[in-house]
């Protein structure tokens, strides 16, 4: 399954078109107009292809297909079909993904990570006295001159209002513009800044939903592997296995297989 950049125009190759008759001479001059390019859309109703050009000959029997932008509009599965008079049926299915997926799967760019909550982190003893120096550094060019020892402490009580400290040493609640709050023990320990970090459900969904391999994600293979070790089976003693979804509403597995049972062709669905 080929990546598409959505609701982005594109050309894409089809074919090869061979003679409806012998089923194997190259059709070089056949003319396929946009109602003869259907489409579906993440599964939708088969419907002609909204750029107005036809297809044009490239090369044995392949041709051009001009996409635009509503074609490629809706993220999801987009399956293309083409009969036309004298040739054999062409089909050709593709994986319509975000600019950021497709740019980050074929160009320079990097996926987007929005962390959309954290909470209750735990830190280590390493990066408590890790964070703790970074503090005092952070005071230490704050307040240059009149601290009288390099303590955090002593910087602390420089220190606008903004800042109050214990004369026992920990720093409380230092706050900037609400966005930072920290409770220090005198040794450096920085405590409760929180310990764990439960993901939100829209960041559980963006994971399952990640690519794994191909146009597969982890969502799709999951599907995949119950229907293939909990769904129905038909086809047995045939060269077709089917195996159906656990609520057994379509097939999942759709495998060709010869006469000593391998596998010659697999079709998935893990939508």
């Amino acid at each position: 399954m080929l990546f598409l950049k959505q609701s982005t125009a594109v050309t894409v190759k089809i074919g090869p078109f061979l003679d409806s008759t012998d089923g194997n001479t190259q059709e070089t001059a056949l003319t396929i107009a946009q109602a003869d390019v259907v489409l579906s859309k993440n599964g939708g109703t088969m419907a002609a292809k909204n750029d107005a050009t036809s297809c044009t000959h490239d090369a044995k029997g392949v041709y051009g297909c001009p996409l635009n932008a509503t074609d490629t509009g809706t993220l999801g599965k987009l399956q293309l079909f083409v009969h036309v008079t004298g040739a054999l049926a062409v089909w050709q299915e593709y994986m319509v993904v975000t600019a950021n997926a497709y740019d980050t799967f074929c160009s320079t760019d990097k996926f987007d990570v929005n962390v959309a909550e954290m909470s209750d982190i735990d830190f280590s003893a390493t990066q408590k006295a890790s964070i703790n120096t970074e503090v005092d550094n952070a005071l230490n060019t704050a307040v240059p001159a009149s601290p009288t020892s390099d303590s955090i402490n002593e910087r602390v009580k420089t220190m606008d209002d903004a800042y109050t400290a214990t004369r026992a040493g920990y720093l409380d609640n230092i706050n900037q513009a609400g966005l930072l709050q920290l409770t220090a023990t005198r040794a450096g320990y920085l405590d409760n800044l929180n310990s764990g970090v439960p993901l939100s459900a829209t960041a559980v969904d963006n994971i399952w939903d990640d690519v794994v391999e191909g146009a597969l994600t982890a969502r799709h293979i999951l599907r995949i592997l119950l229907s293939a070790n909990a769904g129905k089976l038909s086809g047995g003693g045939t060269t077709t296995l089917t195996f159906r979804d656990y609520a057994d509403a379509k097939a999942r597995i759709t495998a060709t297989v010869d006469a000593s049972k391998n596998r010659t062709a697999i079709t998935l669905d893990g939508t």
